[in-house]
Formats: C-alpha cells, structure tokens, sequence
C-alpha cells in the first residue's frame, strides 16, 4: 500500500477561509508528540521549547544498540495568516551517547565486537506550513494539514537527503474539557505511517493532562522490528500565564523483546501578541 503524498499538497491550494484562530490562552504542541490542526493566528509569534532525557535499547539479529540522548528541541511558529503558520525548528543534541555490540558465532564460539562514540550538535533542522481547512462540525472534526522539509543536521548528523513530511491533524472535542487529536504522517523517501492519537483534558482552567499512543505501519519494506512498536506517553501541561506555560512529560515504547525506550521531558511555550 503506497500513500498518495499528492492529496496532502492539493489541499494547501484550497481558498482560506476567515474565521479566527486566535484564542486568549496560549495554545501549544507541548506536551505531548501530537499537533492540532489550528494555526497560532495572524500576528502572533510563538516558541516551544523543551530538554529530553531518553534511552533505547533494541536488537536485530546480531546487533545490540543501547542510545542514550541529552537533547533540547525547539518550534518556531509565526502566525502568516488567521490560519495560517510558518514553522521553524531546531534540535540540538547535547549528548549523543550510542553502543554497538555484534555476536558472530565462529567454529562453537561466541566473539563479541563492541563500539561506543559520543558525539554532540544540531542534529536536525526543519521549517514547514500548517493550515487549517475546517472547524468542527458535530461530529465531524477539526481538519488541518502540515508539510514539513527535513533538513537534516550539520556535521555527524549532516544528509544529503531533505525529506518532506506531510501531516493530517484532527481535532474531536468530545466535551467542554475532553479532547482527541488524532495524527497521521508520512514522508518521501519512505512508504511508513505514522499514526499519534492523544486525549487531553482539561481539570482547571490551568492545568491539563495529557495520554497518548504511537507507533508506526510499514507498508511495502522491510521491517527489521517485525511489528509495529507501541509508544505511551504522559504528560501535565501548566499554564502561569495567557502567555505562558510550562510543562512535563515522559513515555515509554517497546516490542517484545527487541525494542524498549523510555524518556522524560520538561519545557515551555511563550508567545508573543502583535496583533493590536
């Protein structure tokens, strides 16, 4: 099954509509790995930033790789058009800590090969467009779409391939403080779908908590992992001010016995209002 990449750009070229996007309280992608399909709105600049503390462990046939990554990544959002936003993004990797082992069985003996390398820096650039198409509408959901170039990083994470993303964003609001964003993503240079479904409820008018599962399909390629990874996070998003809020959250995935992950992370969003 190939995903036709096409549909998603012929939607960037439907006519803008002019209902606001803005809304009084900052309204984030932290914490959590899911977007809404809204925009920020016209005139307001917008930065999400957060540092991640994460392991994996994982094996395929004769290989053991154990990853531990310090990272910081931050989101850039600008406000084009009501619903409209360009998205600009950096993450840098503190520290990059992977280790390599390879079993090769010689003659009724085991040898073991091992590795380890440290690096550090930007280990990816990007910068996309996010529009919203509709409002919700009973039971038919928020619709928005994102595409996304991935530029790849500098110096040991540099590529000489840029991929883009593209991304369908939906919003059911299934009551007053119940929510359900539900992602689907793909990109060229691979037939795999990436799928995010994360509820967020609202318990204050400033704290929310925030559940979420995700993982991966694979169509038409090889699969080293055999099976699609199940992906879990958590997360508590606080808002101190219209203008601020700070965050926690952290996760786990796993697949059998060959792919284990875990991570924590703590950030915040600021914005800042041009549009008087």
């Amino acid at each position: 099954m190939i995903v036709n990449k096409g549909i998603f750009l012929a939607l960037f070229v439907l006519p803008l509509c002019l209902f606001s996007q803005y809304t009084e309280k900052i309204g984030s992608g932290r914490p959590g790995q899911a977007n809404g399909p809204f925009g920020v709105g016209k005139n307001i600049y917008q930065v999400q930033t957060g540092f991640r503390l994460s392991e994996v462990d994982s094996e395929y046939f004769i290989f053991k790789l154990n990853t531990e990554i310090i990272d910081n990544s931050t989101m850039f959002r600008i406000g084009l058009f009501e619903r409209t936003e360009l998205r600009a993004g950096i993450d840098y990797n503190i520290r990059d800590k992977f280790r390599e082992e390879n079993t090769v069985l010689q003659s009724q003996s085991r040898t073991s090969n091992r590795e380890e390398r440290v690096l550090n820096g930007v280990s990816n650039m990007s910068l996309g467009i996010r529009q919203n198409l509709t409002q919700q509408k009973k039971a038919l959901p928020a619709i928005g779409i994102q595409a996304t170039a991935l530029l790849g990083g500098l110096n040991d994470y540099k590529t000489d391939v840029v991929a883009v993303q593209f991304r369908l964003l939906l919003q059911h609001k299934i009551t007053k403080n119940l929510l359900l964003n539900t992602n689907l993503t793909t990109a060229t240079e691979t037939e795999n779908l990436s799928y995010t479904f994360s509820l967020n409820y609202l318990i204050t008018p400033s704290i929310r908590l925030v559940g979420e599962m995700y993982g991966v399909a694979y169509f038409n390629e090889v699969n080293l992992e055999k099976d699609v990874t199940n992906n879990f996070d958590f997360g508590i998003g606080y808002w101190i001010s219209d203008k601020l809020q700070v965050d926690l959250f952290g996760g786990f995935g796993y697949n059998g016995s060959t792919f284990r992950s875990k991570f924590i992370s703590t950030g915040l969003s600021y914005r800042i209002n041009r549009r008087n």
